[in-house]
């Protein structure tokens, strides 16, 4: 959660080498929704996604099966993109 009170869902790596490929390879082909996050000194994201609705903390189980959709949905987004 983020200090704003929002979630954002990150493709994420550790390993700078592959950070540097994958961000190459998904230049210009991700979709609009998502953002290719620059490389920058401890910064592990190389995709963001911002969901456009604010979390709903009322009811933990659907907040928990939507953010799970919404990582589903990222990444069957993302992975036909990489080879």
């Amino acid at each position: 959660v983020h200090e704003k009170g929002i979630f954002e869902l990150w493709l994420a790596g550790r390993n700078r080498g592959i950070q540097a490929h994958v961000r190459e390879e998904l230049r210009g082909r991700i979709p609009s929704s998502y953002v290719l996050v620059e490389e920058a000194k401890g910064e592990d994201a190389i995709v963001l996604y911002t969901p456009a609705q604010p979390p709903d903390f009322t009811d933990v189980t659907l907040l928990t099966a939507q953010l799970c959709t919404l990582m589903q949905t990222m990444l069957q987004d993302l992975q036909p993109l990489l080879s």
